[in-house]
């Protein structure tokens, strides 16, 4: 077997769970995944490193081999600026850039 290494600072991705130690947070989101199934809002939030965006990569791999689509909005400035460009446009706003 391969030896596995300490994964800090960072998401553990789904390809290199198979080598980092880590704590594997499917049992404590099951709550987490029941609640975005019945089309909930939910947010995380926690102390840096907790395992935020491990937790959400797991739950992505769950929700899609349940066959329900799942893409995290991590949005480019471009994408954010081209949102409330036509969020201004449609409500006829005029949005101050800070």
């Amino acid at each position: 077997p391969k030896k596995r290494r300490w994964e800090v600072n960072g998401a553990i991705q789904p390809n290199i769970v198979h080598a980092v130690y880590f704590v594997d947070p499917t049992e404590e989101s099951r709550p987490l995944l029941e609640k975005i199934q019945e089309g909930q809002f939910v947010a995380l939030h926690g102390a840096r490193a907790s395992g935020k965006s491990t937790r959400v990569h797991q739950i992505q791999k769950q929700l899609n081999d349940e066959g329900y689509p799942f893409k995290n909005p991590n949005f480019t400035l471009e994408q954010v600026q081209f949102l409330y460009k036509e969020f201004e446009d449609e409500y006829n706003l005029t949005i101050d850039q800070e």
